[in-house]
């Protein structure tokens, strides 16, 4: 690990503009490939934050065989399907009203109102969606003037104390009855963190021809959305509808984690395209791509300085556990076993005989410096100058520092 961090210290120091675009280029990448994937994860998991979120489906009339057209129904005929269908274990419709608030106060003798936005809801609401509540229960939504808040609702709303048993109170004396405190659903999910109150029991309670309410059913354990889907087919309660009554009309349900990407609602529901999802997968990869070619082309371009700057260290001694720290040898144990041995540098005299008169003579002009190893062992010297890859013994060195020609010989 030393050596490794002094090379990329090394590295870092030696070719400076390389390194710094290098890190600049996969950086940058790295940033955008998570924003995109964080993007993707939003979309991907969309509507999937509920319990048993498979087991959720959106009532739905299918009018003229456009099953993906999310239609608003009316009361009675989402009561009726969720009563008499055997593969629904319970089922909840809300006002989908996307942007109904009311004047809301926390104090009864001193109102200061603000608005916050309210939902009517059926009793069953919080159960069919499998709401975790961190304070109290959703018993508000089964008796008048009661309502359950969001979290972050609470910590608005009531800073100082616990909101459950608290009163929320509206003009011409209206007050709600909090009796729980929900976890906040996240962003990617259809329902919003507001103020779900009691619907009242008789309001639309007849009425076949009015269009008010989405609707939301459980399926059993055990029963998926095809079974749903044969058995809402048999149901007649779309007969007693004066709505749409010269169309073909058949009920149906869809997956609610199928809302975003497959669904065409009229208001309220939040819609994605499947098409953009990949699209941002395929751009999240190619910057990828890009960085990791952007990063082999600038390292394939240093490879000769690289070269030259190893060769150099090879015919100065640099011991092959330095250069290649990675590269298995025989002797790495004994090598290690030396590495803090003392250094002795040997000066290489060379000579040439002089072709005309044969006379030795010593040549000042040329020296050669090596790191030789303070040990007697011949393997490790052997290992060090003969054995090394693409390295030269020391003939071969001596060589190089000697001009070729007539007047010089080995």
């Amino acid at each position: 690990m030393k050596t490794i961090l002094r090379n990329l210290f090394y590295t870092l120091k030696r070719f400076r503009t390389a390194s710094v675009l290098n890190l600049l280029g996969l950086s940058t990448a790295f940033a955008a490939f998570i924003l995109i994937m964080m993007k993707v994860s939003y979309e991907y998991n969309f509507d999937t934050c509920y319990p048993d979120s498979d087991r959720i489906a959106v009532l739905n009339l299918s009018v003229d065989h456009h099953p993906n057209e999310l239609i608003v129904l009316p009361r009675p005929f989402v009561e009726g399907v969720i009563e008499e269908t055997p593969a629904i274990e319970c089922g909840a419709f809300f006002n989908c009203s996307p942007n109904y608030a009311e004047l809301i106060s926390t104090d009864a003798k001193q109102p200061q109102y603000i608005y916050e936005p309210v939902t009517v809801v059926s009793p069953d609401f919080a159960r069919t969606l499998g709401m975790a509540f961190i304070t109290g229960n959703d018993e508000g939504l089964r008796q008048p003037g009661g309502a359950i808040i969001s979290e972050s609702q609470a910590r608005k709303l009531f800073p100082k104390g616990n909101a459950v048993g608290s009163y929320l109170y509206m003009p011409e004396n209206k007050k709600l009855l909090i009796t729980g405190v929900y976890k906040d659903f996240p962003e990617n999910s259809q329902f919003k963190n507001v103020i779900y109150r009691d619907i009242d029991k008789q309001k639309n309670k007849d009425r076949w021809g009015t269009q008010s309410y989405y609707a939301i059913i459980r399926m059993k354990p055990g029963i998926n959305i095809q079974t749903l889907n044969e058995q809402l087919k048999s149901s007649h309660l779309a007969e007693n509808m004066t709505i749409y009554s010269e169309s073909d009309r058949e009920v149906c349900a869809m997956p609610i984690r199928n809302v975003y990407y497959e669904a065409n609602p009229w208001i309220f529901y939040k819609v994605g395209d499947r098409q953009h999802t990949w699209l941002l997968i395929t751009i999240a990869i190619l910057t990828i791509s890009i960085a990791a070619i952007n990063l082999i082309n600038f390292s394939t371009a240093l490879t000769p300085m690289r070269i030259r700057s190893i060769n150099t260290q090879k015919v100065l001694g640099s011991p092959v556990n330095q250069l290649l720290p990675c590269q298995p040898t025989p002797h790495r144990t004994n090598i290690r076993n030396y590495r803090h041995r003392p250094y002795r540098m040997v000066t290489f005299t060379i000579y040439r005989v002089d072709s005309n008169t044969h006379e030795t003579i010593q040549s000042d002009r040329i020296y050669a410096f090596f790191f030789y190893l303070s040990t007697c062992n011949s393997d490790i010297r052997r290992h060090c100058f003969a054995y090394r890859y693409n390295s030269r013994s020391i003939p071969c060195m001596v060589y190089d520092f000697i001009s070729s020609g007539s007047d010089a010989e080995r």
